[in-house]
């Protein structure tokens, strides 16, 4: 069964978090990405938490992530809208 998040929910949460961003001095790219450290930050988990929910191991049970390509199996960044789902979902 899938929990349905309402919008306003969600926003409210990505507000939360821009307003966190910008008191932080957080770099943001452009497309309002994050790096992991970053996102981790927001987040309140540590870095090595999120990088462990990202894994098939544990089910992927963080927030959707984007792994761009590069040396040593690339780069990851998280969109700020998607770490606002995730916690607005939890």
């Amino acid at each position: 069964m899938t929990r349905h998040i309402d919008p306003e929910q969600i926003q409210a949460v990505m507000n939360s978090l821009l307003e966190a961003v910008q008191r932080e001095g957080l770099p943001m790219t452009p497309d309002a990405r994050l790096a992991p450290d970053d996102a981790a930050k927001l987040l309140g988990l540590s870095p090595r938490t999120l990088k462990n929910a990202r894994s098939p191991a544990h089910d992927q049970r963080g927030p959707a992530f984007r792994r761009l390509p590069g040396p040593k199996g690339g780069r990851v960044s998280y969109a700020i809208t998607e770490l606002a789902q995730w916690m607005a979902a939890r």
